[in-house]
C-alpha cells in the first residue's frame, strides 16, 4: 500500500506488546554517517533490530523487554544528553534518547543499519542505558538547582535510578544487611520490633534509602517475606491502603539517600566507529554470571524456611531450597501423580544436581532439608519395632514349617501306579495338604509386610536400590553431598559394567522388571526415584566424559544449579525462626503420615491443572519447542535436556500445589499462579544454569577444545 502511494509510511505501535523501542536522536551525520561514539557503543551492546530513522540523523532500535519507570521532569521519557554531543548532526540540536513500550509508535523506514534483523531480548542492556541517561539527567537538574540557590545550604540529591535486583544486592550487603535479610528474606521481626507494622515501616525506610520511586518500593515490598493481606487493606478515610501509607511515610521521612554509582555491566569488545561484530563468539562469561535463585517463586512455607536456614549456615539459598523441594518430592512420590493432559501424567520425583566447590557446606545444607524426614522416620520405626519383629518371626516360622513339610512330602509320596483307578467323586479327592495351606498362609502374610519405613538411601548399588524400592512401595530417594552414585552407575562395584536402568526408569516411572539367577525377582509397577546430589565441579566434568551415562541421557534428567560462592561468611548468624522451622517440619510430617501409597494394581490420585494452568502449560510447551527445535535456536545445544523440562516444570507446579494445599492436594487443581511460579523458576534459573552445565568445559579440557567439539 505504501509502494502504491496510498500511505506515507508504515508505523509500528508498541501497545504493551512486550517490545521496547529506543530512539536515538541527533547522533549521526547524514552524509558521512559518522556516529557519536557513545551512541555507537550502545547500538553494539543492544545488538538487536536497528534502522536509520526518517530524519537520517538517528536510529530506532527494537528489543524484547519492558521500559523502566518514567523520570520525573522528563516529558514523554525524552531525555536530552548534551554531554554526548550538541550540534553533532549539523542541526544544532542536542543528542537525546527516548524509550517506549506502550502508547507510542515508531515510523519505520526499513533502512537497516546492520545485518541484525532479529528482535533480541535485551532487558538488562536497555535497563543499563536507561540508568546511564537518567543519572545524567538527574545530575544536571541538581546542578541547575544548586546554581540557582542563593543560600549555601546542602541540597539533598535523589538516589540514582537502580533496578530492583541492584537495590536488593546493595541492601543485603550493606552494614545493616543482616537485619535487612532477616526482614526481607526470612520475615523474622520478633524480638527486634514490637510489632510487624514497625518492621514493615523499617523495611520500607531501608528501601527508600536506595529509591524514591513509590511503585518500585511497593513492588519490592510485595516480594518480601513480610508481605501479607493487610498491605492492600484500606485503613484511612481518604481511601489509602495500609501499604500506600507505609510507603508514603518512608518517602517523607527519608532525607538522605545512597549516592553510590549504579553498576552498568559492559562485556562487549571495543569496536571502531561503524564496525559491528560479524561473529558472536561463545561467551565464557555467560556461565560465570548466572542468574540468582528466584526464591520468591517458592511456596510460602518453603521460601521462609530455605531463606532462614541458608542465612543460618551461610550458604546460597538454592543450596537449601533445592534439597527442600526434593524432600517434598520424597514425601509424595508414589502417592500422587500430576495429570498434565489426557494420556500424559508424570510422577512427582525429581533429579537435582547442585555444583559447588569444596568447603561450601554442602552436607550442612542437605541436613537442613532432610532432618525432618529423618526424625519422623526414626520416631515411626521406634513405634513399630515390636510389630516388625513379630512379623519377621512369623515369616520365619512359616518358612521353617514349609521346608519341613516339603521334606516329609518327598519321603512319603510314592509314585502312583498306572493301574490305580482315578477318583470318581469329589469326596474321593485328596484334601488340601498341610504344605499347600502353609504356602498359602506364607504368601498372604508376605503380601501384607510389616517393614520399617525407609524413604532415603545414600550411595547404593543399582541392585540394592531395586530391592529397597520394591520393599518401600516402589519409591526411594538419594540425598548425597558426594558424587559417588555416578561411579556406582558406571560399574564401580560391578567389574566396570554400567547399570543405569533403575535410575532412568525410576525418574520416568517406567515399569521395572528384573529376573536374576542370584537374586529374587524384582517387579515394580510404578517406580519413583528422587535424587538430590551436591557435588564438586570435577565430578560434573568426569560424568560428562562418561560415554554410557551421557549416552542413556542420565544428565538430561537433572535440574542444575551453580551457586555463587560466598565471598565472606558471617560468624554470628540468626537462628532459624521457630515459625519457619515448624512450618516446614509440620509440612513434611503431614505429607508422610497423612497419605498412603496406593494398593497394588491401583493408580495414585491425580493432581490436575486448572483451565488457566492448562493454557499456561500449553503456551510454555509451544515456546520450548520453538526454542530448541530449530537448528539455530537458543536451546539447541541442550536439546535432549530441553525436551524433558516441560514435564519437570509440571512436576514442580504440582509439588508447589501440594505445599500450598497439604490437607487435601487432590481436592483442587494446580492454579495459574502455581504453574507460573514453576515456569518462572525454570525460565529464570534452571534453563540458564543447564546451558552452563552442558556448555562449561570443566577441568577435563580447555575452552578452545570444547568449542571445537561443539562446532
Amino acid at each position: 500500500a505504501v509502494g502504491r502511494g496510498e500511505y506515507a509510511g508504515v508505523g509500528f505501535e508498541f501497545g504493551g506488546s512486550g517490545l521496547v523501542g529506543i530512539d536515538f536522536d541527533h547522533c549521526m551525520k547524514r552524509e558521512s554517517r559518522e556516529i557519536i561514539p557513545q551512541v555507537l557503543t550502545w547500538l553494539q551492546k543492544l545488538d538487536s533490530y536497528t534502522e536509520v530513522s526518517q530524519s537520517g540523523h538517528g536510529f530506532h532500535v527494537i528489543v524484547k523487554g519492558k521500559k523502566h519507570e518514567q523520570i520525573a521532569g522528563a516529558p514523554n521519557n525524552k531525555i536530552p544528553v548534551p554531554e554526548w554531543g550538541q550540534g553533532f548532526d549539523g542541526t544544532g540540536n542536542e543528542a537525546a534518547v527516548e524509550m517506549y513500550d506502550d502508547a507510542r509508535y515508531f515510523a519505520l523506514t526499513g533502512e537497516m543499519f546492520s545485518n541484525e534483523s532479529t528482535v533480541n531480548a535485551r532487558q538488562d542492556v536497555a535497563g543499563a542505558l536507561f540508568v546511564e541517561v537518567s543519572n545524567i539527567f538527574l545530575k544536571r537538574n541538581v546542578q541547575r538547582r544548586q546554581g540557582a540557590q542563593a543560600s549555601t545550604a546542602a541540597l539533598q540529591i535523589p538516589p540514582p535510578v537502580r533496578s530492583d535486583s541492584e537495590i536488593l544486592d546493595l541492601a543485603r550487603n550493606s552494614s545493616t544487611g543482616s537485619r535487612f535479610r532477616q526482614l526481607y528474606d526470612s520475615g523474622q521481626w520478633e524480638g527486634a520490633f514490637d510489632s510487624q507494622s514497625s518492621a514493615d515501616q523499617s523495611l520500607c525506610n531501608d528501601l527508600a534509602f536506595y529509591s524514591t520511586d513509590f511503585d518500585q518500593i511497593d513492588r519490592l515490598f510485595r516480594q518480601s517475606a513480610l508481605m501479607r493481606d493487610k498491605w492492600d487493606e484500606k485503613h484511612y478515610a481518604d481511601g489509602r491502603t495500609y501499604g500506600q501509607a507505609t510507603v508514603q511515610r518512608a518517602l517523607a521521612d527519608t532525607v538522605n539517600h545512597y549516592q553510590g554509582s549504579p553498576s552498568v555491566p559492559v562485556n562487549l569488545p571495543d569496536k571502531a566507529p561503524g564496525e559491528f561484530p560479524e561473529l558472536r563468539r561463545f561467551e565464557d562469561d555467560e556461565s560465570q554470571q548466572l542468574p540468582a535463585f528466584p526464591v520468591d517463586c517458592l511456596p510460602d512455607v518453603l521460601r521462609k524456611y530455605a531463606a532462614a536456614a541458608a542465612e543460618n549456615i551461610q550458604v546460597p539459598v538454592e543450596m537449601v531450597a533445592l534439597p527442600c523441594i526434593c524432600a517434598l518430592a520424597t514425601c509424595v512420590q508414589g502417592k500422587f501423580e500430576v495429570h498434565i493432559k489426557p494420556g500424559w501424567h508424570e510422577p512427582l520425583c525429581l533429579f537435582v544436581l547442585v555444583v559447588a566447590a569444596p568447603s561450601e557446606r554442602k552436607s550442612a545444607a542437605l541436613r537442613k532439608a532432610t532432618d525432618p524426614i529423618g526424625k519422623y522416620v526414626g520416631e515411626y520405626n521406634a513405634s513399630i519395632r515390636a510389630e516388625v519383629e513379630a512379623y519377621k518371626a512369623k515369616v520365619k516360622v512359616l518358612e521353617k514349617r514349609k521346608n519341613r513339610l516339603i521334606e516329609e512330602e518327598a519321603r512319603n509320596t510314592a509314585s502312583p501306579s498306572a493301574d490305580e483307578p482315578l477318583p470318581e467323586t469329589s469326596e474321593e479327592l485328596p484334601q488340601e495338604s498341610a504344605l499347600i495351606r502353609t504356602i498359602r498362609e506364607l504368601e498372604e502374610l508376605e503380601s501384607r509386610p510389616v517393614n520399617f519405613m525407609q524413604l532415603v538411601a545414600n550411595n547404593v548399588t543399582p541392585e540394592k536400590l531395586e530391592t529397597l524400592m520394591m520393599e518401600n512401595h516402589g519409591c526411594m530417594s538419594i540425598f548425597s553431598a558426594e558424587g559417588g552414585i555416578f561411579g556406582i552407575m558406571s560399574g564401580l562395584y560391578n567389574n566396570g559394567k554400567a547399570n543405569t536402568d533403575v535410575f532412568t526408569q525410576g525418574f520416568s516411572g517406567d515399569r521395572i522388571q528384573a529376573d536374576r539367577l542370584t537374586r529374587s525377582r524384582v517387579e515394580i509397577e510404578r517406580p519413583a526415584l528422587t535424587m538430590c546430589l551436591l557435588v564438586q565441579p570435577e565430578i560434573l566434568a568426569e560424568v560428562k566424559g562418561n560415554k554410557h551415562i551421557k549416552g542413556v541421557g542420565v544428565l538430561a534428567r537433572f535440574l542444575f544449579a551453580f551457586p555463587e560462592k560466598k565471598q565472606e561468611r558471617e560468624y554470628e548468624t540468626p537462628a532459624i525462626p521457630v515459625g519457619a522451622y515448624l512450618g516446614y517440619d509440620n509440612l513434611i510430617r503431614k505429607l508422610i503420615s497423612l497419605y498412603d501409597y496406593p494398593e497394588a494394581g491401583k493408580n495414585p490420585p491425580y493432581i490436575g491443572f486448572s483451565p488457566e494452568a492448562h493454557e499456561l502449560s500449553k503456551t510454555f510447551a509451544r515456546e520450548l519447542e520453538r526454542r530448541y527445535r530449530p537448528e539455530d535456536s537458543e536451546l539447541r545445544t541442550v536439546e535432549e535436556w530441553a525436551g524433558k523440562i516441560h514435564g519437570t516444570t509440571c512436576r514442580l507446579a504440582a509439588l508447589f500445589h501440594i505445599a500450598n494445599n497439604p490437607d487435601d492436594p487432590a481436592a483442587s487443581t494446580v492454579s495459574g499462579d502455581e504453574f507460573t511460579a514453576a515456569q518462572q523458576l525454570t525460565e529464570r534459573f534452571f534453563i540458564p544454569h543447564a546451558m552452563a552445565a552442558f556448555r562449561s568445559s570443566g577441568a577435563a579440557e580447555s575452552g578452545a577444545v570444547y568449542d571445537a567439539k561443539y562446532i
